[in-house]
Order: structure tokens, then C-alpha cells, then sequence
């Protein structure tokens, strides 16, 4: 068990192509109920009764081939042979979105004659034949609809699809049909489809001459030919499990090589009847050439060279995904540097290139060089790609700028204050800090020396959801800048934490909180004898503050080398919070599963682009391992295997209950027990995956299709408060930080037990006008650091009813709190029965705890005995 836990820690790409295999393949149930249904339409069609089929019933597919007057009519004979085939045939290949099961009917020798092989007479002939069957299962009660189309996109090769009734097994296949292919087996010989030769379009001439018709005489030998390669490839397939494991991920991805300059031939080695001749001709006819069983059919006669040209250059993407990306960092350039004037050509090319953008400028260095300006914020950096391409495809190809849909800025929208992203002040931020840090070391009255002041808080680290802006009044003499009428009353400390001695400025009880160029520095003393966080009885406050120092300056080598980093740890964040997950994962912990997704991408990229994909793991057998520094070495994962599989003991015992149900190691943590010891539990973690899963999926459809109807891509950030058991709405007025609310919540469909209206001696803004402002130091009296009216509600709920319910909260601009019951062995029976028998009275006790911030509590769902 070990071994394996082992292995799947050290072999990340094997777990997330099994993960890719289990989500993209169809369950058992569903391939079984899909085999049924196909078998059931295979019968249908072989007790066709005899009967006579006239080329009127399909004139219009008659006279687009040309053949119109020519007697096609034929007595109709029920198939000899139907097959199941394709992916369904061939053991486990089904990969979704592949919901269709192929039935090949092979097509009677009675119904033609030797030379129907001329003049699309078969195509005809081969059209009139499925019209008979569509006409005859019409009324069927297993059909539930019939469509038309074409095989591989050949519009004289029509064939059905039949929509069965659905099974309900049948349910995860959306959109399951069956479809009906003919085949041409043993109806005509080889001899007459040369591909070099032989002319069986008469029309087709040149000067009198008639030419070969490879194309057209590669159609019918494809139908010739299609059941020997069906039973060929569910031969080889059916007892290879890994072989299908293969065909599934070929299927989610080819990859080319140059191999096809030579042509690709499934023929086995041992039986080959194709010559080097046959290949030469094949070659010489098609651009790509893919050789059949058989050795007379090109599976990819109808490809193109260009076609082929552009998927060989999406593999190769697909491929260097695989490798570290590095043209990221050019993407964020503000100004792109071309050639030098005196390359008179190359210069003129560029200026036609780039048009009304190409400039002369002289750089700070003297040089003089054509460039490009992109003027962007320092915040809108990463939309510099998306106005480029606006202007090249524009320019060059003539399209309008409605007609092009970028994948950049669409979740932009949480990240904003006032239209503009708050990290665009993080420049007067770090000269704060770093001219608070400059005083700290300077102090000479303190007894000991500070030796290092390093900054703790996300927004030092490019992860806060919203860094704070300056305040106007948290500077040391009045800004010359005209002060705002209204001011935010609460103010956020940044924790900074120093060894050695502090410096004091203003104190409460437990903390002491410096008020200098804008911000509050929340001061966090460490001691050096301390640092190596390994003395015996250590507190645990400077255990928590090792642990937090290391993790900051670990993250932010990250960042510097991932520019997007940071702000997909701040849509994650805001994901994390409007889903109301915040009472249960750490800012910590988010960082470190971002992290992971950078430094363990595979199969896919580094995320480039803060539009990526939730990932998923599993947390119950294996440690999530974040070596971001390469510091890890066999010594060190045995270690942190070992430690994993003790928190792991108890799984057989309790599976519902290990701790940590996320184990995420580093290397200062291996053991797992700075962030995620006690939360998420296990059932938290499940629900979190699920809406994970779910947001993904939404985020899938909108890169693909766009928006449509109710599906925005403002839904990845809407929870619904019908998942709770009880919901608490707040007054938005009363918050700290309203103008963060991302959705006002609205109000659910439950029982309301109990109102409240707002309170008068809170309000999120203070009035700076002469009339009230008397002196900055009056005025610094009213900021409140650090007070969050809504982590004061959650802390009374916490005291008064530790076993009673759940809290659900957003800590980042929610006015909706949500309530789960417990379960009654955590309850007690004492309270579970109190609960269980008036549970409106204790949320009207909810209520009272939060008076003149709470507007309502509902409930929806009553506790379960």
C-alpha cells in the first residue's frame, strides 16, 4: 500500500492521465445499455421485409450526381450481415464527446449489377438503400427521431442516425444515437478501383482522354474494405486494455510526426501486400496518406495538405506544452523593439506590417529603432496580448472587432473596485513597507538590535483578492493631496513580522498597529534563538509565525517566476470566497493548490492566461507535494510518504473522518500541520471538488460556445443558498467593505424565522468635510483597525453554538452566511434534541447574537434525526 502511495506522489503525469481517462470515458453501465440499443436497431433493420425501391424517393441525390434519367430501381433485400462497430465494438476505446455507436450494414450483391461501380450508379444505389430502412423503421416505437448525414463529411456517402428511446443508463451518453453505415463487401473487384489507372467516371476527361479517378474509386473501396478494418482493429483492441487506454487519449489528443512524409500503413508487418509501388502511388496521388488493412484504402484521402499542416502545428503546441513556456514575459511588454531604420527593408516591412502603430522612438540606451506602443495600466498588462491581435487581425484580414472573442479579461469583473483592479497602488504599498522597514532598523533607543523586518500579508506577495489602497488619513502629517468627502471606517492592518524589538506607535491589548504613508502595519515580534522553528516549547504564536514566514518568501520567489501567478491565486481566492468556503481553507492553502497547478501542469501548459481550470486530486491516497524551490530530495519524500500515511491509520476505521483530509507538503512543512490539519475535512473537500467540477465544466462551455442566456461568466462566482440549511442575510449597508459584495444575495426560498433592521452607531464610511473633520489626530481616533463587523457576528455564533451547525461565510465581500446542521453524534443528545424539535428558535437566538447587522435568517431545510 505504501509502495503505491509512493508511486502515485512521485508519478503525477500517470495519476492525471488516469484522471483524464476516468473523465472522459463512459461508465460500464452506460457502454452496456449502448451496445443494447445498437443491437436492438440491428434487428429492426434485418426483419426489413423484402420490397421494391424506386430512384423517385431520393431524385434530388439522383440528379445531383448526374444521373438523372437513368433506371436505378432495384428490389429491395434485408441486409445478410450487420455488425456493431467502431469505438463500441472495439472493447473500452469510447472517449466522450463520442456518443454514437456505429451499426455497419453490409449491402446486398442482388440489389446491383457487376458495373454499378460507374458514374456514381453506386453512391445512388447506396443512398435509395438507406432510404428504405429510414422509411421502414419511421414508425418504430424504440426510434425516437431519425436525422441524415454524411460519412467523414463525403456528401455522396449519405448515412442515418437513429435516436433511440432513451435507456436510463443511456443518460450520461447525451445525445446517443446509432448510426447506420452500408458496406460494400465482395460487390465488385479490386481490379476495377486502381487508383492509377482506372477511370470509373466517364465524364471525367481531359483533351478526349479520360483520367484516373483515385478519389473517386478510394470512396467506393473504402465501403469495400470498412468491415475487414473494423474486425481488424476489434481484434487487436478488444483484449488490450492499455492499447485502449491509448486509442482513448488519442482520441483527447493526436500527436503527428514526421513519419507521415513516408505515409502511415496498419497493415501488420508480417502480412503486408502493399508495395513500395502502391505507396509511391498513393503518395503521389493524396496529400495524406494513411493505408487500410486491406492495402487499398487511404483512410485519410480526404484530408488536405494545409489541413494537415495546421494540426501538425497544434501537436507541436500540444508537445512544447511539455516544456518549461517562456514568450509569457514578452506578452506583458508595453513597447515591442523591430529593426533598425537603416534596414531599410526590414523596416519597410515592419511599418507595412504594423501600420498606423509602427513609430521611430529613441530609447533611454540611444538606440533608435521601429517599435510598437501598446499604453496600458500597469493592472491591464496581461490585455496587451488581446489589443494586439485586435490590430493584426483587423488590419490584415479585414474583420471587425465584434467579430473576434478573446479568452483574457472575462473574469476580470471580481477583481475590481470603482472599474479598476486595487493592485495598481501596490507601488506606493512596497515604498510604505520599505521606508517603515528603513525607521525599524534605524532605531537606536530599543534593546535589541531588529535584524530583519519581512512583510506577512498576501498583498506582499501579489495574492491578496484586493491589496488595500492608501488611507487618507493613516499618513504622519496631512497630505497636500484635497481630502475625499467619505472615507472607509475600517481599515486593514498588514502584518509584518520583526526580529528582535518592536517599535511602538499604537497599542490595544495584543497587538501593536503602525499607522505610516497610507497604510497600517500590524507589527509581529519573532525572536532569533527562535528562527529555526525546531526549539523545544515554543510558542505556538512564533511556531505560526516561522511557518508564515517561510511560506511568504517561498511563494514569492514563485511569483517572480510566473507573472500570473498571483492574480489566479486572487480569482481563486474569490472563487474560494463566493462559494462560501472561507471558514474552511486558508489563504495559505489556496496559494499552495495554485501553486501546484504551476509547477505540475502536465499533460497541459503552465497556465498563461488567468482564465485556467480548477484542478482536481486525489486527497484520500496521495500527498500533494509543492517543491517549488527543487529542495526535495528521496530522503525528503520518504519522509513526507511516511507522515502521510500516519494521518491515514485511521481510513479503514472511519473513512469519513482523516485528518488532514488535504495533505499538502513543503518544505517547511512535510508533516502537513501548518494550514490544512483540522480543514477542510473530508466532506468539505468533497464539496468543494464538486463545485470545482461544476464551475470548470461552465468555464469549458464559455471559452467554447460563449455566452448564451443565463450562462454568464459571471455564474463561476454565484453559489446557490439552496445548499444550506439555513441562510443568515445582512444588512450590505452595515459591512465593512460593501463595495466588495460581488452579487447582493438574494432572498431564498425558506422559512424567514426572524428580521432585524440595521444599527445606527456602525457605518462603513466617515464624513471628511471641514464642517466635521477638526484635526488629523481627531480624525485618526475614528479609523477601526481591523474590525470586521461580520468576523465578530461569526466568532459570538462560534461561542454560543460550537456543536450546533456549520458556518458557510465569504470573508471577502459576502452578505450571506450559510448554516448546515451537524449531525447529532457532534450535536450531543441534549442539543440534537433541542434542535431537532424547535430548530426556528435557535435560529431566532442566530439572529439575536447579530442584531443591527443581521436583515433576515430562514430556514430551509430542518436537521435530520
Amino acid at each position: 500500500m505504501a509502495a503505491a502511495i509512493a508511486a502515485a506522489a512521485d508519478d503525477s503525469i500517470v495519476y492525471k492521465l488516469s484522471a483524464l481517462l476516468e473523465e472522459v470515458r463512459p461508465s460500464a453501465a452506460a457502454l452496456r445499455a449502448a451496445s443494447e440499443a445498437a443491437d436492438a436497431v440491428a434487428g429492426l433493420v434485418k426483419r426489413i421485409p423484402t420490397q421494391q425501391a424506386t430512384h423517385e424517393a431520393v431524385a434530388g441525390f439522383v440528379r445531383d450526381l448526374g444521373l438523372a434519367g437513368e433506371k436505378l430501381a432495384f428490389t429491395f433485400r434485408p441486409p445478410e450481415v450487420v455488425l456493431v462497430a467502431g469505438s463500441h465494438a472495439a472493447g473500452g476505446a469510447v472517449a466522450r464527446p463520442d456518443v454514437s455507436a456505429d451499426l455497419l450494414v453490409r449491402l446486398p450483391k442482388e440489389c446491383f449489377h457487376e458495373k454499378d461501380f460507374l458514374n456514381h450508379r453506386y453512391h445512388a444505389k447506396r443512398c435509395l438503400y438507406l432510404h428504405v430502412i429510414e422509411k421502414s423503421l419511421r414508425s418504430s416505437p424504440l426510434i425516437q427521431k431519425i436525422s441524415w448525414s454524411t460519412f467523414l463529411d463525403e456528401a455522396r456517402k449519405p448515412v442515418l442516425h437513429y435516436f433511440t428511446v432513451a435507456a436510463k443508463e443511456i443518460a450520461e451518453l447525451h445525445g446517443f444515437y446509432v448510426r447506420i453505415i452500408p458496406t460494400a463487401s465482395f460487390l465488385f473487384n479490386v481490379s476495377k478501383m486502381n487508383l492509377s489507372t482506372r477511370n470509373n467516371v466517364r465524364a471525367y476527361t481531359k483533351d478526349g482522354i479520360n483520367l484516373p479517378t483515385p478519389k473517386y474509386n478510394c470512396s467506393i473501396l473504402e465501403d469495400m474494405f470498412l468491415e475487414e478494418n473494423v474486425e481488424f482493429i476489434s481484434s487487436s483492441v478488444a483484449d488490450w486494455k492499455a492499447l485502449q487506454e491509448a486509442l482513448v487519449l488519442l482520441k483527447v489528443w493526436a500527436p503527428t510526426s514526421k513519419m507521415w512524409t513516408k505515409g502511415l500503413v496498419i497493415q501488420p508487418t508480417k502480412k503486408r501486400t502493399i508495395t513500395k509501388e502502391d505507396m509511391v502511388c498513393f503518395l503521389n496521388t493524396f496529400d495524406v496518406v494513411i493505408c487500410d488493412v486491406s492495402g487499398h484504402v487511404n483512410l485519410a484521402s480526404r484530408m488536405t495538405k494545409s489541413a494537415f499542416i495546421e494540426l501538425q502545428d497544434e501537436a507541436a503546441c500540444a508537445l512544447n506544452c511539455l516544456d518549461k513556456c517562456t514568450s509569457l514575459e514578452k506578452s506583458f511588454r508595453l513597447v515591442d523593439i523591430g529593426p533598425d531604420p537603416e534596414n531599410r527593408d526590414e523596416a519597410i516591412k515592419f511599418r507595412k506590417f504594423w501600420g498606423e502603430k509602427a513609430e521611430l522612438r529613441r530609447f533611454k540606451d540611444g538606440t533608435i529603432a521601429e517599435s510598437t506602443v501598446w499604453e496600458s495600466e500597469s493592472w491591464e498588462k496581461h490585455t496587451i496580448i488581446k489589443k494586439i491581435a485586435d490590430h493584426v487581425l483587423t488590419k490584415h484580414l479585414s474583420l471587425q472587432k465584434e467579430d473576434l472573442i478573446h479568452v483574457v479579461d472575462q473574469l476580470d469583473f471580481c477583481l475590481l473596485v470603482g472599474g479598476q483592479d486595487p493592485v495598481s497602488s501596490s507601488g506606493a504599498l512596497f515604498e510604505a513597507f520599505d521606508s517603515l522597514a528603513k525607521k525599524l532598523r534605524l532605531l537606536g533607543d530599543v534593546p535589541l538590535k531588529i535584524s530583519t523586518v519581512q512583510p506577512l500579508d498576501p498583498a506582499f506577495r501579489h495574492t491578496s483578492v484586493f491589496p488595500p489602497e492608501p488611507h487618507p488619513l493613516a499618513y504622519e502629517k496631512r497630505s497636500s493631496q484635497r481630502l475625499p468627502n467619505f472615507t472607509a471606517t475600517c481599515m486593514r492592518s498588514l502584518e509584518v513580522m520583526i526580529q528582535d524589538q518592536g517599535m511602538f506607535v499604537t497599542a490595544s491589548e495584543d497587538e501593536v498597529n503602525v499607522l505610516t504613508s497610507g497604510y497600517s502595519f500590524l507589527l509581529k515580534i519573532f525572536h532569533e534563538r527562535d528562527v529555526d522553528g525546531k526549539a523545544q516549547n515554543v510558542p505556538s504564536e512564533d511556531k505560526e509565525l516561522f511557518l508564515r514566514s517561510q511560506h511568504s518568501s517561498m511563494i514569492n520567489g514563485l511569483h517572480g517566476r510566473y507573472q500570473v501567478y498571483g492574480p489566479v491565486v486572487r480569482l481563486a481566492k474569490r472563487w474560494i470566497s463566493a462559494h462560501l468556503f472561507s471558514s474552511f481553507i486558508s489563504e495559505e492553502a489556496v496559494e499552495l493548490l495554485v501553486a501546484y497547478l504551476f509547477l505540475k501542469p502536465y499533460p497541459f501548459n503552465v497556465p498563461s492566461s488567468r482564465v485556467a481550470g480548477f484542478l482536481s486530486f486525489d486527497w484520500t491516497f496521495s500527498p500533494m507535494i509543492i517543491d517549488i524551490n527543487n529542495d526535495f530530495n528521496l530522503k525528503d519524500e520518504k519522509e513526507i510518504n511516511e507522515n502521510f500515511m500516519l494521518s491515514r491509520k485511521s481510513y479503514e476505521q472511519n473513512p469519513h473522518d482523516i485528518e488532514p483530509a488535504m495533505f499538502l507538503a513543503t518544505s517547511y512543512d512535510k508533516a502537513s500541520e501548518a494550514w490544512t490539519r483540522h480543514s477542510p475535512s473530508k466532506l468539505v473537500l468533497k464539496r468543494m471538488a464538486s463545485y470545482a467540477k461544476s464551475s470548470a465544466e461552465l468555464l469549458t462551455n464559455l471559452i467554447i460556445q460563449g455566452q448564451s442566456g443565463q450562462y454568464t461568466w459571471e455564474c463561476v462566482f454565484r453559489t446557490p443558498l439552496s445548499n444550506y440549511d439555513a441562510v443568515v442575510l445582512l444588512h450590505q449597508e452595515k459591512l465593512c467593505r460593501p463595495h466588495q459584495v460581488l452579487f447582493p444575495a438574494e432572498t431564498p426560498n425558506g422559512k424567514l424565522v426572524i428580521c432585524g433592521k440595521p444599527c445606527k452607531d456602525f457605518h462603513p464610511y466617515m464624513p471628511l468635510n471641514k464642517g466635521v473633520v477638526k484635526s488629523l489626530h481627531d480624525s485618526r481616533e475614528k479609523i477601526l483597525v481591523n474590525f470586521d463587523p461580520t468576523t465578530y457576528f461569526l466568532r459570538d455564533l462560534k461561542s454560543a453554538f460550537p456543536k450546533t451547525f456549520k458556518l458557510w461565510y465569504d470573508s471577502i465581500g459576502g452578505d450571506a452566511i450559510g448554516l448546515t446542521w451537524e449531525n447529532s453524534k457532534k450535536r450531543g443528545r441534549d442539543e440534537a434534541d433541542e434542535t431537532m424539535l424547535d430548530p426556528a428558535s435557535i435560529l431566532k437566538e442566530v439572529g439575536n447574537v447579530g442584531k443591527g447587522l443581521v436583515r433576515g435568517v430562514y430556514l430551509l431545510k430542518a436537521p435530520k434525526l
